[in-house]
């Protein structure tokens, strides 16, 4: 996927979005025997298929997804688009002041951001943008909002949860309805996914002069 970029101001990191979109389409797993089989039953656009990855793919049991463990059962991601896009990414930064709590909660929820591409319900949020809802995203700012990347934290940069989704190119939607939003149970003690601080990892926007 080629990026024109504009000769003002870029930032460091693609936008998320664009970063997973083309980490996504580029991946050669693409849709197997499995989909189109499951395609001639239920149709291209039902409300099951996977329309951002690709509207020919259908969720299925995936291993191996590194960060996003609780989509294994149902994703409508692959291993490798998982690992792909994972690695591209810079680490997020979180305080040695920051409350362990607030820390743990800001890297799940970033975590869970993330791994929307993997969620086989993104038929019901995903119609040409992506739709995240507003409290997801001033969750994002509240608990992250000293967190960041090489030295600018998100309380910086951007002045809302509500801006801060808007620069990654999401679509914020008010409420709960139609739209990506965080499901803390992925995270309890008893669902907990193993998670190394290394690998916690996240694009933000960090603007200069090109």
């Amino acid at each position: 996927m080629n990026l024109l970029i504009p000769k003002t101001k870029l930032p460091v990191c693609y936008l998320l979005y664009l970063f997973v979109l083309a980490a996504v389409q580029n991946n050669v797993d693409g849709v197997d025997s499995s989909d189109i089989a499951i395609l001639r039953t239920v149709g291209v656009g039902m409300p099951h298929s996977c329309p951002f990855v690709y509207k020919a793919r259908m969720p299925s049991a995936q291993d191996g997804l590194i960060n996003c463990t609780w989509y294994s059962s149902n994703a409508c991601c692959k291993r490798t688009e998982v690992t792909s896009v994972f690695s591209g990414m810079l680490p997020l930064d979180t305080p040695s002041t920051m409350d362990k709590t607030t820390a743990k909660h800001c890297r799940n929820l970033m975590n869970y951001m993330m791994c929307y591409f993997c969620d086989p319900n993104q038929a019901s949020w995903y119609n040409r943008t992506l739709n995240v809802c507003e409290g997801f995203c001033e969750d994002v700012y509240s608990y992250c909002g000293k967190a960041g990347y090489s030295g600018k934290t998100i309380g910086e940069q951007f002045a809302s949860g509500a801006e801060f989704c808007e620069a990654q190119t999401f679509r914020v939607i008010p409420g709960d309805q139609q739209c990506f939003k965080f499901d803390p149970t992925v995270f309890d003690a008893s669902e907990r996914v193993a998670q190394s601080f290394l690998l916690m990892t996240f694009c933000v926007l960090v603007f200069i002069l090109y």
